[in-house]
């Protein structure tokens, strides 16, 4: 409404029609790259496009960020870290966070690997980088076609992979890809950014240009990455060469001992990866989720949270159509019945908003149900544990459990947490 600051008599046009452009999205991006995981309903979704609209949705269907996989830490004469030697092939991730943090809202994601399960971990496949390439092919609503993992391919499998993007884009007309340059070559100290150009310019081809652009030299981002123990333990070095224990570097005595627990606990988890093998946790997953294709521990409890959430979502879509088949019998033209379909309509918005805004929302059993299986999860582990040595978990690999089930769970109550402890651990 226009604000008038002199009296006088003034036009105001009010418009009746709502306007006639809508707004669309003019940039929905689809990535193409390796992922922790990729299931969606219990079912493997590798190499098929999904749609998401948050970085929240990304995480429950394909997961975290690859870890850094860290070579080298070379300390100082005062054990300050000098550098580090790291690497990662996969930037799928990042590019995605960076994507939602600087206002994307929609786009795709087609995983094309899990980097978990790889067993050549950071080796980035051609085959594999064209077939998510092809699937892209036939969703209409991509205009932009961006491939961050495509920089580790070797140098023939980047530039075909470009090529083919390329003419994707002037085949369907409706959409552009972004590309990578490499900036650096693993054994030569020479090749530098410019080379990189050079190198583009000559390799990419002459075809198809206008639907490609390249960005250039990569982004360097302070983005927040967590380090754990056994990412940094055994790789310090110091001034002269020598390794150096973590646990061996502070003064504290606290410290100290902090270091030495984890040293301890990270022990306990390799004692426990190495009783319980794959074929254990697979037959597990079969036993759990019959007809399902479940490839982790991980994933079980991410698709009870997604079946939970199904289920309430279909109980309230079911109470909808009670109400459209209450109010088909009513005659709107009659004020009583009218006012009825009104408070019918009133329901029905109000059950709707359940349906948009039910996150953390679950059955009344459900919290029990993940507990429950949190706790086969850890009965499986400790029962072939004890019967080749004769002992049960260690304190702090105890606490370990217990606290990670409290974070899966912070909104149970921690009575409840407590009781199926105490019942567990009564009826070992």
């Amino acid at each position: 409404m226009a604000i008038y600051k002199t009296p006088d008599v003034y036009v105001e046009e009010i418009p009746v029609f709502p306007p006639s452009v809508a707004e669309v999205e003019t940039a929905i991006p689809a990535f193409i790259g390796h992922t922790q995981r990729a299931v969606l309903n219990g079912q493997d979704s590798t190499n098929k496009p999904i749609r998401i609209t948050s970085l929240m949705e990304y995480h429950q269907r394909f997961g975290m960020y690859a870890p850094y996989l860290i070579k080298e830490i070379n300390l100082d004469e005062n054990y300050n870290v000098h550098t580090i030697d790291r690497e990662c092939s996969y930037y799928l991730y990042d590019s995605i966070r960076l994507f939602f943090q600087n206002g994307g809202s929609t786009c795709y994601i087609v995983s094309v690997g899990n980097f978990d399960a790889d067993d050549d971990k950071g080796k980035i496949e051609m085959g594999k980088m064209m077939a998510g390439l092809d699937k892209v092919k036939k969703v209409d609503e991509v205009t932009l076609i961006v491939m961050p993992d495509a920089v580790n391919l070797g140098e023939k499998g980047l530039y075909a992979l470009q090529q083919a993007a390329l003419k994707q884009c002037n085949e369907l007309q409706d959409r552009f890809v972004i590309m990578d340059l490499y900036e650096n070559k693993a054994g030569d100290e020479q090749f530098g950014w410019q080379q990189g150009v050079d190198e583009f310019r000559d390799r990419v081809g002459i075809n198809y240009l206008k639907y490609g652009a390249a960005y250039t030299p990569h982004l360097v981002a302070n983005i927040e990455r967590q380090v754990g123990y056994d990412h940094v333990s055994g790789m310090l070095k110091d001034s002269a060469g020598n390794q150096v224990g973590l646990h061996n570097l502070p003064h504290d005595p606290k410290v100290t001992k902090i270091l030495n627990d984890l040293k301890q606990a990270s022990g306990d988890l390799a004692k426990i990866a190495n009783s319980g093998d794959q074929s254990t946790i697979e037959k597990f997953l079969k036993a759990r989720f019959p007809g399902k294709s479940i490839p982790s521990l991980e994933a079980g409890f991410d698709f009870m949270q997604e079946e939970a959430a199904n289920a309430l979502s279909a109980d309230l879509q079911a109470k909808i159509a009670e109400i459209d088949a209450k109010i088909a019998k009513l005659d709107d033209s009659k004020p009583a019945d009218q006012k009825k379909i009104d408070d019918f309509n009133k329901q029905k918005t109000e059950l709707q908003q359940q349906i948009d805004n039910q996150d953390g929302a679950k059955p009344k059993d459900h919290e029990e149900q993940l507990v429950k299986y949190l706790l086969e999860i850890l009965m499986m582990v400790v029962a072939p544990w004890g019967e080749k040595d004769n002992s049960i978990l260690s304190p702090i690999m105890y606490q370990y459990v217990r606290d990670k089930m409290t974070e899966f769970l912070a909104e149970l109550d921690q009575a409840k947490i407590d009781e199926f402890f105490i019942n567990w651990s009564s009826a070992q």
